[in-house]
């Protein structure tokens, strides 16, 4: 599973123990192959205060899933063909760790690669997320013949109804509204349903734009 290491990562941590103390999934071996995802997990149980799951229940997560920091520990990981889980960066499969699993298990019909949430364009993740059936990978290319699955909840992006429905609270009306993070058509969709919604000026900013704020 390629992940994001904020944040991301230690959800899934999280959704792998609450799976297992369901008995929804296996008790097989979770591992969180990113040196800065085991440094963010370590902040989150430091300073426990500041999410809800409380230090008991994020350390017993923190135990189940065993921490991967060195290169050659994630080779041999790779390389070990008995069960496990495998949360590695980075999210969207242009680089980290994940490449070397990618390498190992694309081509096997008994893996599968989950894919966490949104891909852009132009990347690893999304090319497999279309369909693509073979990914270049350090000059090679790989055949993609592992099972795919997409989860779709886990985006940590508004989407347009509920960036609108943010707008509707707004109680004066800005002088201009810009949209800066998005793909082309996305971002065009939502400036044409602001514009309709509320009437208000909406701008997609383009390199070397300028715009004086007054």
């Amino acid at each position: 599973m390629p992940s994001f290491t904020v944040d991301r990562a230690q959800d899934f941590m999280y959704l792998f123990w609450k799976l297992e103390q369901a008995r929804e999934i296996p008790e097989i071996p979770i591992y969180l192959d990113s040196p800065m995802g085991i440094d963010v997990s370590k902040v989150f149980n430091k300073y426990y205060r500041w999410h809800k799951l409380g230090p008991k229940t994020f350390d017993e997560v923190f135990r189940n899933t065993k921490m991967v920091r060195s290169f050659r520990e994630t080779e041999q990981l790779a390389s070990d063909s008995r069960p496990k889980i495998v949360i590695a960066g980075s999210g969207m499969m242009n680089g980290g760790r994940v490449l070397t699993y990618l390498k190992r298990h694309l081509g096997n019909p008994d893996s599968t690669i989950i894919i966490p949430g949104y891909q852009a364009e132009g990347t690893r993740g999304r090319s497999i997320h279309d369909g693509a059936h073979e990914i270049k990978i350090h000059g090679e290319y790989y055949p993609v013949r592992a099972h795919i699955e997409d989860i779709r909840t886990m985006s940590s992006h508004a989407d347009q109804a509920q960036i609108i429905n943010w707008l509707a609270g707004l109680k004066q009306k800005p002088a201009m509204v810009f949209i800066n993070h998005g793909e082309p058509r996305s971002a065009d969709a939502l400036r044409v349903k602001i514009r309709d919604t509320f009437g208000w000026e909406v701008v997609i900013p383009q390199l070397m734009d300028v715009f004086p704020i007054v």
